[in-house]
């Protein structure tokens, strides 16, 4: 079960200086999940699912984002302000729901945010 530490992770990055303001200098540094973890092989066997292999691309889009000295104008495809309500929603979803149901809504959520609906 990583999803624990997904959604730990990813309240940390909504919640980080450097979402909060993109101009606050330097890196984040932010542990990755894969050593917050300690065990390589739940890693690794999380990765090769389908649901953890989503989950798992989006946290290390925001790792590399965060822990970069110069913050990107966007992450996961969408501006940061917008990268901070989906990385929120991340946390959000998968506290309430499935993991099956969360990715369900997160890519719809994804999809509205990306086409400028919301």
């Amino acid at each position: 079960m990583l999803e624990p530490h997904i959604i730990a992770e990813a309240r940390e990055f909504a919640e980080s200086h450097r979402c909060l303001n993109p101009d606050y200098p330097g890196s984040a540094h932010v542990q990755e999940l894969s050593q917050r973890l300690g065990s390589p092989s739940d890693y690794a066997k999380f990765r090769q699912s389908p649901h953890g292999a989503y989950l798992v691309d989006i946290i290390e889009a925001y790792e590399t984002a965060l822990n970069d000295d110069w913050l990107p104008n966007q992450v996961v495809g969408l501006s940061l302000e917008k990268a901070r309500e989906f990385i929120q929603a991340v946390a959000d979803e998968l506290a309430q729901n499935s993991t099956v149901e969360a990715i369900v809504k997160l890519r719809k959520h994804y999809l509205l945010l990306s086409a400028n609906i919301i």
